[in-house]
């Protein structure tokens, strides 16, 4: 692998703790709201998700704005590294593998954020 094409493992790797953080803090703020609000389930869906992938793609900006070059492929593997942990976690809590569609939104969702923020953090740390 040449030396301008060398993805930054570390990097990604503190990404993801970024995002994992921000997640826990962003449903932290969500938990409140549903609390004191009324919040439909439908519309509370679709805010987790958007959490989660507004998460992915602030540390995928960090991580590409730090590694400077290959800012889709840092933020990608971002996006799956991200995704493999919430569903591992999904396995461990719910003890069964539930295949669904929700699955696919949240894989591609996360993956898409990522690879946007590593544009994003690329193009505009230079």
């Amino acid at each position: 692998m040449s030396e301008e094409r060398k993805i930054n493992v570390k990097g990604i790797l503190k990404g993801i703790l970024f995002s994992a953080i921000a997640t826990v803090i962003c449903m932290v703020i969500l938990t409140l709201v549903c609390y004191f609000g009324n919040i439909s389930d439908k519309l509370l869906g679709i805010l987790v998700f958007a959490a989660a992938v507004l998460c992915v793609f602030l540390g995928a900006l960090l991580v590409a704005g730090n590694a400077q070059k290959s800012g889709l492929a840092h933020g990608a593997l971002l996006g799956i590294g991200y995704f493999l942990i919430i569903f591992i976690i999904s396995l461990i809590l719910q003890r069964k593998v539930v295949y669904s569609t929700h699955l696919v939104t949240m894989l591609v969702g996360t993956v898409a954020g990522g690879m946007l923020g590593g544009i994003l953090g690329v193009n505009t740390k230079n």
